[in-house]
């Protein structure tokens, strides 16, 4: 390993160009769709006088309909236009929703929210899908691609919210608007720099069944799918933790640094992971295993001592870098497990699926069932449920285990 090589350096001399271009259009797009998501509530509540419960309804048939754009980009992608074809239309299309909202009026905030929902479908999926098709000859260093790919996701996430939640907070609405819609078209820069077309192997890993493959991939969107329940079953407390702490400013820390905190430490142990998965092919099942286990601890913890945490910060950085931590060994691995185990003809297709159970088992855990035991019993709240979350998230991370201990055996015992 050569120490003197920077981390570009050592990104340029493992992964494809065409690696890289997907990544940094992702980087970009990222950056456009969640800089106008950081203000549009704002900007319906305080300048259309929207009823903040009207405008958070709003908001979340907007993120609803997004499981639907995805598989119509995906279905577009994979059978019809082509993936290059649907990712350029995508952004295109981003970009109006965003110059959309310009105009005040309720209607265009309509159109723009369609518009984005629809052009984030186009692109979503179809990227993930070429970016995937770029390791299908070199498997041993995808781990490290989608590692690289979320990096992308994180700093774009994180810069759009940063640059374009700026002016939100001058009330400078418009601006926000416009940057937005730049960017998007900017995302569109490094595809048309890509010369290989959407073409890829009709399968992949010959050597696994196809009951195995689709063993794989069915468990794989399941367990996802829990994953990020409890992720965004936490969320609103994380993020009322975080604005207590910015509001007191404590450790010295802005009130705008912590409201992003959880981030950083996903942004570090991404590097790290990049780096790492290189050199070292660690079983998917094994790390993902690990990194639900971690996050049941994790997201445990922050339930459990919640009431405490606002006197002891050191307690919640360490929860913070577990979930980072974990977020990392589970998220980028996932995407791997996907390709491998998928067709690539219809790659972008079955992207756009996994997404389905993610809403799924977010809308049964964290409503459905507490308002069936609300209204039947009044039993439910929130801790509670919550509690059930991170023991299903425990439950899979063992169930990965054992798996990967048992197919191991099984392995061993088929070569002796």
């Amino acid at each position: 390993m050569d120490s003197t090589q920077s981390l570009p350096q050592k990104i340029r001399r493992y992964h494809k160009q065409d690696s890289i271009l997907y990544g940094v259009s992702r980087l970009f797009e990222r950056a456009g769709f969640y800089g106008v998501r950081s203000i549009v509530i704002i900007y319906l509540i305080d300048f259309l006088n929207v009823d903040a419960m009207e405008g958070y309804k709003l908001y979340g048939w907007f993120t609803g309909s997004l499981i639907f754009s995805q598989l119509i980009g995906g279905i577009l992608g994979d059978l019809a236009i082509g993936n290059k074809n649907s990712i350029l239309a995508g952004g295109i299309i981003q970009a109006l929703g965003a110059f959309a909202f310009c105009i005040p009026d309720i209607m265009a905030v309509y159109a723009g929210l369609f518009l984005i929902s629809l052009g984030s479908g186009l692109s979503t999926p179809n990227l993930l899908a070429n970016f995937g098709k770029t390791y299908l000859d070199h498997e041993k260093i995808m781990d490290s691609g989608f590692n690289l790919f979320y990096f992308m996701i994180n700093v774009g996430s994180f810069m759009g919210v940063m640059a374009i939640g700026y002016f939100g907070g001058l009330k400078e609405w418009n601006t926000g608007f416009i940057l937005s819609g730049l960017i998007c078209l900017l995302s569109l820069v490094p595809i048309l720099l890509i010369e290989s077309k959407d073409e890829a192997p009709a399968t992949q890993n010959p050597g696994l069944s196809y009951e195995r493959k689709a063993f794989s991939f069915l468990a794989a969107i399941f367990i996802i799918g829990i994953f990020w329940t409890v992720y965004e079953m936490s969320g609103r407390k994380f993020y009322e933790l975080q604005i207590d702490f910015g509001t007191k400013e404590t450790l010295g820390i802005p009130g705008s640094l912590w409201s992003s905190m959880n981030s950083y430490f996903g942004l570090l142990f991404g590097i790290l992971a990049i780096i790492l998965w290189n050199y070292i092919q660690m079983n998917r099942w094994l790390q993902m295993g690990i990194g639900f286990i971690i996050g049941a601890i994790a997201y445990g913890l922050f339930t459990v001592m919640f009431q405490e945490l606002s006197d002891v910060v050191g307690l919640f950085f360490f929860i913070l870098a577990l979930i980072g931590l974990s977020e990392i060994l589970v998220a980028p691995i996932y995407l791997s497990v996907i390709t491998i185990h998928a067709n690539p003809k219809y790659l972008a297709i079955l992207m756009a699926v996994s997404f389905i159970p993610i809403r799924a088992f977010t809308y049964i855990i964290s409503t459905l069932i507490p308002a069936i035991f609300y209204s039947e019993s009044g039993l439910g709240n929130s801790e509670e449920f919550n509690l059930i979350g991170i023991a299903l998230m425990a439950l899979c991370g063992i169930g990965m285990l054992v798996f990967y201990f048992l197919d191991s055996s099984r392995q061993r015992g088929s070569l002796a």
